[in-house]
């Protein structure tokens, strides 16, 4: 993330979207909260439709800074 080297996928953004959701389910399933999984994952399907979804997950962090006005 620090490098915004996220073209050296290690784990798509789109691998850390299904894998999120997977995670939050079995959380509700649980009725256990995980409100720091939620925010990761409400910005995952942002990433992608910017193109970043084959990119390494950190790519998130660009959206991150796209949706706070700073990219």
């Amino acid at each position: 993330m620090v490098d915004e080297a996220c073209d050296r996928a290690g784990f798509t953004a789109q691998l850390a979207l299904k894998d999120a959701n997977l995670v939050l389910a079995a959380a509700d399933a649980a009725r256990v909260p995980l409100p720091s999984a939620s925010v990761v994952r409400d910005r995952l399907p942002g990433a992608i439709a910017h193109g970043d979804g084959e990119k390494d997950w950190a790519a998130m962090a660009q959206e991150q800074a796209r949706a706070c006005g700073l990219s």
